[in-house]
């Protein structure tokens, strides 16, 4: 990224209505990383339709100290599922 650029980490992207891409469309991302090296943001406004925070915490074989079973899990985006 040029020096005279700033950088968006930390801060919300908002897709505008025309947005064509459906995996984006009507999305707010937080972007947590913004540099040289590319960007990695978060889709923070979309559940995941069939998992909650307390179905996650327990195939990953966490044991949370207040339930969490009803809280649902927040869509992550479409790019790079793998990283974060």
């Amino acid at each position: 990224m040029p020096e005279d650029q700033a950088s968006l980490s930390g801060q919300l992207l908002i897709a505008m209505p025309s947005m064509p891409d459906p995996r984006f469309a009507r999305s707010v991302i937080y972007l947590c990383v913004h540099n040289a090296n590319g960007a990695m943001g978060l889709v923070v406004n979309r559940q995941m339709p069939s998992l909650s925070l307390g179905e996650l915490l327990d195939q990953l074989e966490i044991t949370p100290e207040v339930d969490l079973e009803g809280m649902q899990v927040l869509l992550g985006g479409p790019v790079e599922t793998g990283r974060g």
